[in-house]
């Protein structure tokens, strides 16, 4: 099975759209927003984690379907700073909470770097 990664750089309407955390400054990305706007007639079952946007990689197409990644950094980011968790409280949320509901088909995917 071969998996294929959108290139995010091309897919954004404008270079301005960039990521609010310091590891990000400088990387164009795709937000919720491009990924509805580019696949919602081809993929209208296509699922988010609500709340994570922020941590949006990209999509992948895993030959059947296309799917929303996120990176597992910036969604324990995300809980540390707005919900005051620590990293291990965080971790373990993610783990139960987000990565460990499965919605489907369309359930998103989590990259670990």
């Amino acid at each position: 099975m071969h998996f294929f990664v959108d290139n995010f750089k091309t897919k954004c309407r404008t270079s301005s759209v960039l990521r609010d955390t310091p590891k990000y400054n400088k990387v164009p990305c795709m937000n919720r927003k491009d990924i509805e706007d580019l696949y919602a007639d081809d993929e209208p079952d296509i699922l988010f984690a609500d709340g994570y946007d922020k941590a949006i990689a990209g999509v992948i197409w895993d030959g059947e379907r296309t799917r929303v990644v996120y990176e597992t950094e910036g969604i324990l980011n995300i809980l540390m700073e707005r919900d005051n968790m620590s990293y291990d409280e965080a971790s373990e949320f993610f783990d139960f909470n987000v990565a460990g509901s499965h919605m489907g088909v369309y359930t998103p995917l989590y990259l670990e770097t």
